[in-house]
């Protein structure tokens, strides 16, 4: 209380009776205020105080009704953001906010720093602070970002940004780290939605198999989850049971016009060979299911011929 006294005894005259003039007489009330000023330096907590007090002169309205100063919001950051409190303080002069009426309009015209906002209606002026760093303008830019390498390069010189400011950022850094994270994830499910795409006009075993393998090899690189290297595996798995039903039916459908066996044998040498070259891909139980097929066939032109 001593410090504070003396605080106010460095204070013009004028600005010193101004202050104490409106906290009596019930014309003030103060929400807030407590937490936000116990992270201030002495000097900056009469400043604010200063800076508000000339606010409710802007005010209009009833001038027999208490006017509330609400600095409930600075309270929910102070404990964060008390460092870069006071560098704006330290930078506001009290000399020019008490004669200059254009620095006591800026605090209510401003984007950053020190904000001052009306509510004549129900007589209340809430006192906020609004860091440079705009956050929810970078996780909002990401937003527009569809490309993975874009995207880390955009976060990753962001969060360098963030770290070179000389004040806390860590609670930034985290939302900047979530917000890319879910971002990442979005991209990515779009990318197994265009892989899977172009899966699907795909025909040959070996380009399917060399497609995914490639984007599993990068998926690490990339950020999947291991739900969407799942996923992608799937993706794989239903398109070449898809190709091996395409296939199973094209090859009934020609041994159902093959009546002779001569034939039947050209077409299974054609057929041996392509299950000779996607053995890898297709499985020794597909390659023995197709041989049966060709079986039953030829025992069958055999009894009939």
């Amino acid at each position: 209380a001593f410090r504070i006294y003396n605080t106010l005894q460095y204070l013009a005259e004028t600005m010193r009776h101004f202050i104490l003039e409106q906290l009596v007489g019930d014309r003030i009330r103060l929400a807030g205020y407590e937490k936000v000023s116990g992270y201030l330096s002495y000097e900056n907590r009469i400043k604010l105080l200063l800076a508000a007090l000339l606010g409710t002169q802007r005010m209009k309205g009833n001038t027999a009704t208490p006017i509330c100063l609400n600095f409930l919001h600075m309270s929910e950051v102070i404990e964060k953001r008390y460092e870069a409190v006071n560098h704006f303080l330290n930078t506001l002069s009290t000399k020019k906010l008490w004669e200059d009426r254009y620095a006591l309009d800026q605090l209510f015209k401003a984007k950053t720093g020190i904000l001052l906002k009306r509510d004549d209606a129900h007589y209340v002026l809430s006192i906020h602070f609004e860091e440079r760093i705009n956050i929810p303008r970078k996780i909002s830019r990401m937003y527009f970002i569809d490309d993975l390498d874009q995207l880390k390069n955009y976060f990753h010189a962001s969060l360098r940004s963030l770290r070179k400011h000389r004040f806390y950022t860590e609670d930034y850094e985290l939302e900047l780290e979530k917000a890319f994270e879910k971002r990442m994830h979005e991209i990515i499910d779009m990318v197994l939605n265009r892989i899977k795409k172009r899966m699907d006009q795909v025909t040959d075993f070996r380009k399917l198999y060399e497609m995914v393998a490639d984007l599993s090899a990068r998926s690490w690189d990339m950020g999947f989850t291991p739900d969407q290297r799942q996923r992608l595996n799937d993706l794989y798995e239903l398109r070449k049971d898809n190709l091996k039903r395409e296939r199973l039916r094209e090859i009934d459908d020609i041994l159902s016009s093959i009546h002779k066996v001569d034939k039947l044998q050209a077409y299974w040498d054609r057929v041996k060979w392509d299950l000779q070259e996607n053995r890898w891909y297709l499985g020794k139980e597909f390659e023995i299911l197709i041989a049966q097929k060709f079986d039953r066939v030829r025992e069958r032109l055999v009894h009939t011929q």
